[in-house]
């Protein structure tokens, strides 16, 4: 007999909006993130187990995050324009600042 045809489930939806964090956190990350368009790494720490760091150059941005002490792992995002790539990097830091990272 042939699998009757059903309802596929459908596949949990990647990045769902969150809100938006404090003002006073927003305004200081944003003026950090700001120095990463020049090419200059930005390095987040939480907790002192883990590290995070990012890079925008032109159009993409590097992101490297591990455990302290190791190499970490590496992914490396290419965009339209540059400023994709900031705006990416803006949301990024955002999001690892509001989960506790700190800049170190």
């Amino acid at each position: 007999a042939a699998p009757k045809a059903g309802k596929a489930k459908a596949a949990p939806k990647a990045g769902k909006a969150k809100a938006a964090p404090k003002a006073g956190k927003a305004k200081a990350k944003s003026e950090a993130a700001e120095v990463s368009g020049t090419g200059t790494a930005l390095r987040f720490e939480h907790g002192g187990t883990k590290f995070w760091e990012i890079e925008v150059a032109d159009n993409c941005h590097t992101v490297r995050y591990g455990k302290l002490g190791a190499k970490g792992a590496t992914k490396t995002k290419t965009f339209d324009d540059a400023s994709a790539a900031q705006k990416d990097a803006d949301r990024l830091i955002r999001q690892k600042t509001g989960k506790g990272y700190e800049p170190a």
